[in-house]
């Protein structure tokens, strides 16, 4: 079981550093972005007069990190996924305490 889960996680990884893949930003730095990534704190709001859970991830250190994870949150927006057992669709967005 560990074993799936382990492929499960490496193949969304490798999808999503795909998508910051750039001329700027190679597929280890891509790599490390999303690692980086999943190791931020962020902020859980639901906003159930909407229906959105927002998902609001405190900004990288780096203008240009923060670039391309605005890029992966608006594709990540645009699949609309719902937290599953709601009606709340998950939108991705970077917190504005940082800078662009």
């Amino acid at each position: 079981f560990l074993d799936t889960v382990s492929m499960i996680a490496y193949r969304a990884e490798t999808a999503m550093a795909a998508q910051l893949k750039s001329e700027t930003i190679d597929m280890p730095a891509a790599r490390q972005l999303i690692l980086d990534l999943c190791s931020t704190e962020a902020d859980i709001l639901p906003d159930k007069d909407n229906n959105i859970l927002r998902v609001r991830v405190h900004g990288a250190s780096r203008p240009a990190a923060n670039r391309a994870l605005e890029k992966l949150f608006s594709t990540l927006n645009e699949a609309e996924v719902f937290y599953p057992g709601t009606d709340l669709q998950v939108c991705y967005e970077l917190s504005a305490r940082r800078g662009k």
